[in-house]
């Protein structure tokens, strides 16, 4: 009969593949973590320049209305803005000061803004409506 309480060399083996087998691991975890967050930092660029694109497009909108109400005092006028509904697959809301458009995500993670270029001076007698739909 066989005496295996003096043999090492299966252990040596199963120790061997067992390291391999967790560095292995480690280094296909650490991938899948690197581009997550890599793609997470893409996407946040990529918001943070279309809440930009949106600021600029409401003030841009803003200033029109001050210029044609100043022109045409006693007119109406409509303006329709066509924004999409989420930023880079992130919900958003706008807010607009005096001075100010605000771009938000609900998340916090983007935050634009762009100036009304004086529109809060102009003394127009704007009473604006804002709706969503």
């Amino acid at each position: 009969m066989r005496d295996f309480k003096n043999n090492r060399y299966g252990v040596s083996n199963v120790i061997g593949y067992t390291f391999s087998f967790a560095v292995a691991t480690m280094v296909m975890v650490s991938a899948v973590y690197i581009t997550d967050d890599i793609i997470k930092n893409k996407t946040t660029e990529v918001a943070e320049i279309e809440a930009q694109n949106i600021a600029n497009y409401v003030a841009n909108a803003i200033t029109e209305v001050v210029n044609t109400m100043q022109k045409m005092p006693e007119g109406d006028y409509y303006k329709t803005l066509d924004l999409p509904s989420t930023i880079a697959g992130k919900e958003y809301y706008i807010e607009v000061t005096e001075t100010q458009v605000y771009v938000k995500t609900f998340d916090g993670k983007v935050t634009e803004n762009c100036t009304t270029y004086a529109a809060e001076g102009s003394d127009s007698g704007i009473a604006p409506t804002i709706t969503h739909s």
